[in-house]
């Protein structure tokens, strides 16, 4: 084994910190500088609000082929807007366009780079669509170097055939954040709705030095050139900003990443690569701000029908062999409740949460096909859909004492036939192994366990051993977290 040294407590702090979204929520002594998943929304919010008057992009008198910088203005820094829809596609990028500030798609967006075309934001990179045009519905990025320093915030409304398509065969994405709200698809048309991954590479990440470089710089002295209202706080000023690590959040959204065609515009297949990195933290959730509301609207319910219901799940659907996605920090899969869950430093905590929105059908959801590959590092779970196909794998890592860890999930997709592909667990100590076990036995869930993922079987879950014995250390002592298994010199497993 090759062992690593990991503050596991602080890890487990920060995932309880993390799941907490638009419940006010109790901050530990030892939070340190952990962000949850509501602070992340609203902080982005926050600056998409910050300078609600922006001129409008001048597209007749846009040359594609030149170097074009704007945002500073007599030493005023200014966000731009489209002020109609813009044809990037007729009209292709051929150089760099960039935004010093954020630049706002509020009537779609349809955007082509050729040779060396890029578009660049250095704070946010907003896509919207008011109803207008395209009037198809179609919304499309295509072989641009596309950065965004803070990130990408996309809400398309989630009106019926909206969606916008990602196909980056020469190029990458590359985004401080990304937050799809509001941007659903219908249970039968995922892989028309929505934001449809076609190709290429989307890196959540702090940007490389030529988008202008990454959060750091998005401090207080960057926001003081705004020219703003009197009553708005500077975004940075809390240090939020500094803290928060480069995350994917999908708030009742549509992501899927497969094949897609639409005509002779973007044509990809099943054995398209598609890779999907996020070097900080995830989450899938029902909670959701209407479009064009403010965060005051963001809540998990709405009213529907004289009943007050939750906003639609989310769905990520990941299609091919070819087809990745990856998490480097922590994941949340959310489930709809009506009552603020404790903290796991809370009295009471460890009692059996039962707040959840009872109905299924509004579960968020993970689908697997065609030997896509979804891998996760430390998770927490509540209630929600997987469905893995015989090629496929899904991995994820649960913290010690199982933490977090609602093994629903496991048991309504064996019961329904939904898990036969892979489908590995990684529980830290020995002891949390065993009771791992006892949970899925109770359950009825037909498992293994295996020392290697390599020894993984299809329609099978599979538990990787645990070597670490909870009392090897003493509580002054360093936690050490398995990186590597080594099986002589023929397997090399990480």
């Amino acid at each position: 084994m090759q062992l690593e040294e990991e503050d596991l407590e602080q890890r487990q702090t920060q995932l309880d910190i993390w799941r907490n979204i638009f419940y006010p929520y109790y901050l530990p002594s030892t939070a340190g500088q952990a962000v949850s998943a509501d602070t992340w929304v609203r902080k982005l919010f926050e600056v998409a609000d910050f300078q609600r008057v922006r001129p409008s992009f001048d597209y007749l008198a846009f040359e594609s082929d030149d170097f074009l910088q704007f945002g500073f203005a007599n030493n005023v820094l200014q966000d731009f807007q489209d002020g109609r829809f813009l044809d990037f596609r007729t009209k292709p990028i051929l150089n760099w366009l960039h935004f010093d500030g954020s630049f706002f798609f509020n009537h779609g967006v349809q955007m082509e780079g050729q040779g060396s075309g890029q578009f660049s934001a250095k704070s946010l990179l907003a896509i919207q669509n008011d109803g207008g045009q395209p009037s198809n519905g179609l919304n499309v990025i295509k072989d641009i170097f596309l950065q965004a320093g803070l990130g990408m915030y996309i809400d398309l409304g989630s009106r019926a055939g909206s969606r916008l398509v990602l196909s980056q065969a020469y190029t990458d994405i590359l985004a401080g954040n990304v937050w799809i709200n509001n941007t659903n698809s219908s249970a039968s048309r995922v892989e028309q709705e929505g934001v449809l991954f076609a190709e290429g590479h989307l890196n959540v990440s702090v940007n490389s030095p030529d988008a202008g470089t990454g959060l750091g710089e998005l401090n207080t002295n960057y926001f003081n050139f705004y020219h703003r209202e009197a009553t708005k706080q500077n975004p940075a000023a809390d240090g939020s900003l500094t803290f928060m690590k480069p995350s994917m959040v999908l708030t009742s959204s549509n992501f899927y990443a497969g094949p897609v065609t639409e005509g002779s515009i973007v044509h990809s297949t099943e054995d398209t690569e598609r890779r999907i990195t996020v070097y900080g933290d995830f989450m899938l959730t029902n909670t959701m701000m209407p479009s064009g509301g403010t965060i005051d609207d963001f809540s998990y319910f709405q009213n529907q029908n004289q009943f007050t219901v939750p906003h639609d799940p989310s769905r990520i659907t990941l299609d091919g062999s070819n087809t990745i996605m990856e998490v480097h920090g922590l994941s949340f899969i959310d489930a709809p409740k009506t009552a603020r869950r404790l903290a796991l430093a809370e009295a009471g905590s460890s009692a059996v949460f039962d707040s959840y929105y009872e109905d299924p059908a509004y579960w968020n959801q993970i689908t697997l096909k065609n030997g896509a590959q979804l891998i996760l590092g430390h998770t927490g779970v509540e209630p929600f859909h997987l469905a893995v196909d015989r090629e496929s794998t899904f991995v994820m890592e649960i913290l010690p004492d199982l933490a977090l860890f609602d093994p629903t999930f496991l048991a309504t997709g064996a019961h329904n036939r939904r898990l036969e592909g892979t489908v590995v667990l990684v529980p830290y100590y020995m002891d949390d192994q065993v009771e791992l076990e006892n949970q899925l036995q109770q359950l009825g869930v037909n498992y293994r366990v295996r020392d290697f993922e390599s020894q993984a079987q299809s329609g099978e879950v599979t538990i990787l051993r645990s070597f670490l014995d909870r009392n090897m250390w003493s509580d002054d002592e360093a936690y050490l977290t398995v990186t590597r298994m080594f099986d002589y010199i023929n397997k090399l497993d990480y």
